[in-house]
């Protein structure tokens, strides 16, 4: 992630086709997506922090990001699908081989000493509380399987 825009963070074209129809081999892999909130939208500094310590910290922890969004200020020209309004959001996505892939990240996060004292509180400083985690089990045709 060498761009501090964070709005080119996007998730990476697939590397394979999506399996066919009806293909039903589950894989170990699990993708968690972790959700930042803040009382303004994400900016500059924001991006600059991500991209200069806790990307690299990610990665060299065995999370690299595979893709960062946030918040589009557009309007909703699709009512159908009703969209939330007055939040500002960050979310970054990380691949794992499986629940020990994932232990392994969170056993080697929590045991980072720059991550401990450094990246984790410059992070919380700039959100309005802890980042929320949720960890998704892809589809068997899922793209990011």
């Amino acid at each position: 992630m060498q761009d501090r825009d964070t709005r080119h963070w996007r998730f990476p074209a697939p590397g394979a086709p999506r399996p066919p129809a009806g293909h039903d081999s589950r894989l170990a892999s699990l993708v968690t997506a972790t959700i930042c909130y803040r009382d303004r939208p994400f900016d500059a500094e924001f991006a600059g922090l991500f991209a200069a310590e806790v990307g690299p910290a990610l990665s060299q922890t065995g999370a690299a990001p595979i893709a960062c969004l946030q918040t589009e200020y557009a309007e909703n020209t699709f009512p159908a699908l009703p969209v939330r309004t007055g939040e500002h959001v960050f979310v970054w996505f990380s691949r794992f081989v499986g629940p020990a892939g994932l232990r392994a990240h969170q056993d080697a996060l929590e045991g980072c000493r720059h991550w401990q004292s450094t990246v984790r509180p410059a992070l919380l400083a700039m959100l309005t509380g802890e980042p929320r985690q949720l960890t998704l089990a892809p589809t068997p045709r899922s793209l990011l399987r």
